[in-house]
């Protein structure tokens, strides 16, 4: 989606702990595509929100996803989402943006120290 129509939203900067926050007004759309794993949080309003394709599977399995105050979406480090503020109101969506620390290796230990195999 690149050169598209919406504003691009590069967030989740290494070493940023701290949620970044936007309000999207009713019917207005950003695109974002962070570049660090992250969590899409809706703290008020709704939003629909879907990620660039191909998808395979049923229908709207990795595609499309309709979001209330409270729920949330993983976002994987350079995966392109566009959010756009949902409802039959004239209400904004507001949404925070977190980093999400990558997952721990379990180092496995042998007898003496050493590592596994």
């Amino acid at each position: 989606m690149s050169g598209s129509r919406f504003p691009e939203l590069n967030a989740a900067r290494p070493g940023n702990a701290v949620p970044e926050r936007w309000k999207l007004r009713a019917g207005q759309a950003i695109r974002l595509q962070p570049s660090q794993a992250s969590e899409l949080r809706v703290t008020e309003g709704r939003v629909w929100a879907t990620f660039d394709g191909p998808h395979h599977g049923p229908a709207n399995d990795l595609g499309d996803h309709f979001l209330s105050a409270g729920q949330g979406l993983r976002i994987s480090a350079g995966q392109p989402l566009v959010i756009e503020a949902w409802g039959n109101n004239e209400a904004p969506a507001w949404l925070a943006l977190c980093p999400v620390a990558p997952p721990q290796r379990a180092l496995r230990r042998g007898v003496f120290g050493l590592s596994a195999a």
